[in-house]
């Protein structure tokens, strides 16, 4: 029999031993058939499901973080289209700023900018190739065990898995 572990996914909330308490409550609800969000819910608001820490209990403050995703989503909604070409309105961009209470410490902060914006701004820019680069390498984690599942998906996205594994080593891509 393989050896098998439950390991938190690359940039989520949890860590790996949240994953050891997370994932056999999911596995169960998905073995009985019930698992999908409403589910979730539902038994995370047992006090004695090991799900329920991991939740917001705390209405207000459950409303609030909704509502910042909800600007979020707002924010992605809406393109504007200039000379026949779709483009986002708003581009989402972290940003590397000073401490101003420590000057030798810093902190992100996300926001959001016009591309016009962006492109006046070459801190800005590379912000925004640095998160293409994060988001490549975070799919082809995510969909590389399809690759050794599956020889249809091999076949059809290898080549392109290649060019993301390129990505880890700058020497290849001349960064």
């Amino acid at each position: 029999m393989s050896k098998r572990e439950l390991v938190a996914r690359y940039g989520s909330m949890i860590n790996d031993d949240d994953a050891k308490i997370i994932g056999p409550e999911l596995e169960r609800l998905a073995k009985e058939g019930r698992c999908d969000p409403d589910a979730i819910v539902k038994e995370a608001s047992r006090k004695k499901s090991p799900l329920n820490p991991y939740f917001e209990w705390d209405d207000s403050e459950a409303a609030c973080r909704w509502r910042k995703q909800e600007a979020r989503i707002l924010s992605r909604s809406v393109e504007v289209i200039v000379d026949g070409k779709r483009v986002p309105l708003l581009i989402n961009v972290r940003i590397t700023m000073e401490n101003p209470m420590d000057p030798e410490s810093t902190f992100e902060v996300r926001t959001y900018n016009t591309p016009d914006q962006i492109r006046h701004d070459s801190e800005k820019v590379e912000s925004v190739i640095e998160d293409a680069k994060r988001d490549f390498l975070r799919m082809g984690r995510k969909y590389q065990q399809y690759l050794e599942m599956f020889a249809e998906f091999r076949d059809e996205y290898g080549q392109l898995f290649k060019l993301i594994e390129d990505l880890e080593q700058p020497e290849l891509i001349g960064v």
